[in-house]
Formats: structure tokens, C-alpha cells, sequence
């Protein structure tokens, strides 16, 4: 567990005083965006299916298709259980927010195409969004490999390569939603052109987001590179747990520049996303990576420590607050009593303070003892379970 995790570990779901922890809404947060992730996903491969193109065409993308929306949502999967656990975790939301972000394209794909079907005048929009939505996605598959598994990156340096992946993604997006002309989906919306393409930029658009692919295959390819380098930098349990990303990683980097040649590439970018979670996920449950039982322990263990706290503050109100109160009281009575010169009455004031602060200073020794055996302090712990023991047993006849 590094420092970054160890800030990460929050609250548990409620506080002993009743009150919402800040982080539940992320806990409830978690399992809503994967189950948006998995309709998205069963959407459009209905939708991939049901588009209509060559006969082998249509199988090599189905087939493609399939593999990427099993593996992204396995990656939607091993995020939300991390949330839950760590909900403030960076990578945890990077897993989940790539399943869902390319889960959505697909689905607005497969909208657009839906819509120009039936001739809806929001075809052109949607076919819009289709023209940019991926990028987003493809860009958060780089920094899930940046930043796996701490969410923090493998050094400084590499945080050129963050910027370098964010600046692609902001130029690609920009680039593509002005760019005139048809939609980059052309095979499916090929009618359609974007609406709100300028025409003043045909002819810069179209040599820089030719630039801009090319360049793409070698980003994923550095990102990739991220789970090897920690893989050869870690120790032997770390390298035991990552050997199986970096393998799935390797694979990711590989298929990147195939998929834009051939639809075979396609299919092997399709088996490199489903073997991402598979890696994940053994590294997971085989190498106790992010050692998530560990981290519930930790999060009963603060439980049982609010719930203390809250015992504590309590007792303190209920039985030590009252006393204190009284002694302050009686001796402002007594103050006033000696003024008037009655001495036997201000002696019985002066007495019932006394035994009210003997009384105070035993409820203080309760409530130390209750924190923990004293005798724990000064002897080993057989000894101090016996004087604990005695000392329970004195209470019962």
C-alpha cells in the first residue's frame, strides 16, 4: 500500500453519529456507472449486429466488437469493486470511466445510425457526437496505462507523456468536431455530413487530423510501455502482480497500430482489451494486488474506532458532564454563603464539592480503564489478561 492509496482509504459508508460519510455518494456512485456501463454495452453490440454492411465485413467488426465490450466492461468491473473500496482512488475511476466512456460511443453510434434509419432531423447531431466521442474514451485507455495500479505515474518525467496523451485528445477533439464534410463514420452514416463543420478549415483539418492518427498508435504504445517499466522496477511481490498487466498491456501496445490497417488488426485490439481485466483481475485475486481485504480491515477498524469515539462522547456528556456542572454550582453557593457569614452551611457546600470530585475523578479512572487495561502498560499481555480478568470477576457475586 503506498501513501497515495493510504490518503485514498476514507470513511466507511455512514459515521457512528449517523451522518452520511463524504465519500458514500461515491460508493453509490460506482455501481450506477457500471450498470450503465453494461446497458450501454449490450446496446450496441445489438446495434453492431443489426448495421447493415458486407457480409464479412459485418462479422470481422462483430466479432471485434464482442471481444473490446467484454474486456471494457471486465474493466468497469475491477474499478467499481476498487471504488467501493477506495472511493477516492484515481486509477479506480480511470478503469471505470474507460468502460463506461467507450461503452457510450458505441452507443451513440449505433443511436446515429438508429435515427437516420427512421429519418429523424437529430440524426446529424448524433452523427456528430460519433465524429469525437472516442477520443475521450481512447484517451483515458492511455492514462488507466499511465497510472495503473497506484494512480499516480511511474516518475516525474513521464508526466510529459501525460500532457502529450491530454494535448492529442483536446487537438483530435477539436479537430474533429469543426472538420467539414462527411462523418468519419461513413460506412454507417454515409449521407450525413457534419452540421456544424467550418468550411474555413477544410483545408488545415484535414492534413492535422491525418497528423493526429498518425501519431495516435505511438501514445498507446508509450502507455503501454508504463506497466513494463513497473513491472521491472518493482520488487518481487509487486513484479509477481503486475507481470500479468504488463503481459496484457504489451498486447494493448501491439494492436494498436494493427487495428488501423486491417480488420484482423481490429480483432487482435478486441482480444488486447479483454485481456487487460483478465490481468487485472488475476493480479487481483491471485497476487492480492491493492490488498483490498487489508483494506477492509482497515475500514471496520475505523468503523469500531468513530463508533469509540462516539461512546466516549457520550459517557463524557451523560455522567461526567453533570458532576462537573454540580461542583461549579455549589461553589458559587458557597461563595455566596460565606458572604452572608453562615460557616456551617458553607462547610456543608465545601464537603458535598469534595465528595462530588471524588466522585468525578472515579468516573475519569472508568473511563480510562474502558479505553484499554492499564495493566497492558507496564506488564506483557498474559499478565495484563489475568489482572483484567480479576477484575471483571469482581463484579460478579
Amino acid at each position: 500500500m503506498d501513501v497515495s492509496d493510504a490518503r485514498a482509504l476514507s470513511a466507511t459508508g455512514t459515521l457512528a453519529a449517523g451522518r452520511p460519510a463524504p465519500d458514500a455518494w461515491l460508493r453509490v456512485l460506482a455501481p450506477v456507472c457500471l450498470a450503465l456501463t453494461v446497458l450501454t454495452a449490450a446496446t450496441s453490440l445489438i446495434g453492431v449486429v443489426s448495421m447493415p454492411t458486407e457480409q464479412a465485413e459485418q462479422l470481422n467488426s462483430s466479432v471485434a466488437a464482442a471481444l473490446l465490450a467484454v474486456g471494457l466492461v471486465g474493466l468497469a468491473v475491477a474499478g467499481t469493486v476498487l471504488a467501493k473500496q477506495l472511493p477516492r482512488s484515481t486509477i479506480a475511476w480511470l478503469m471505470l470511466g474507460t468502460g463506461l466512456a467507450w461503452m457510450l460511443g458505441n452507443f451513440v453510434m449505433f443511436g446515429a445510425w438508429w435515427l437516420l434509419d427512421r429519418g429523424s432531423p437529430w440524426a446529424p447531431v448524433a452523427g456528430w457526437l460519433t465524429n469525437w466521442m472516442w477520443i475521450p474514451a481512447q484517451a483515458l485507455s492511455m492514462l488507466t496505462l499511465l497510472r495503473f495500479p497506484t494512480g499516480s505515474l511511474p516518475s516525474p518525467r513521464w508526466r510529459i507523456a501525460e500532457w502529450a496523451v491530454l494535448g492529442w485528445a483536446g487537438l483530435t477533439v477539436l479537430v474533429t468536431a469543426l472538420l467539414p464534410g462527411e462523418l468519419g463514420a461513413d460506412a454507417f452514416l454515409a449521407p450525413l455530413t457534419n452540421p456544424f463543420g467550418v468550411p474555413a478549415l477544410a483545408g488545415i483539418s484535414d492534413g492535422l487530423l491525418s497528423a493526429l492518427f498518425l501519431v495516435l498508435p505511438g501514445l498507446v504504445l508509450l502507455a503501454a510501455t508504463a506497466p513494463v517499466v513497473r513491472w521491472r522496477r518493482a520488487g518481487t511481490r509487486e513484479r509477481a502482480a503486475l507481470r500479468w498487466v504488463a503481459m496484457a498491456a504489451v498486447a494493448v501496445g501491439i494492436s494498436a497500430p494493427l487495428a488501423l490497417a486491417s480488420e484482423t488488426g481490429e480483432i487482435l485490439q478486441g482480444v488486447a482489451g479483454l485481456l487487460l481485466p483478465i490481468g487485472i483481475g488475476t493480479a487481483v485475486l491471485r497476487e492480492e494486488l491493492w490488498d483490498l481485504d487489508l483494506r477492509r480491515r482497515y475500514d471496520k477498524l475505523r468503523l469500531a474506532r468513530d463508533q469509540e469515539r462516539e461512546r466516549l462522547r457520550r459517557e463524557l456528556h451523560d455522567s461526567l458532564g453533570p458532576v462537573l456542572g454540580s461542583i461549579s454550582m455549589r461553589a458559587e453557593a458557597a461563595r455566596n454563603v460565606l458572604a452572608t457569614g453562615d460557616a456551617a452551611r458553607a462547610d456543608d457546600l465545601l464537603a458535598s464539592i469534595g465528595t462530588a470530585t471524588e466522585g468525578a475523578l472515579t468516573e475519569v479512572r472508568r473511563l480510562i480503564d474502558n479505553l484499554g487495561p492499564t495493566a497492558l502498560a507496564d506488564r506483557d499481555l498474559a499478565p495484563a489478561l489475568h489482572t483484567q480478568l480479576a477484575a471483571y470477576s469482581e463484579s460478579f457475586p
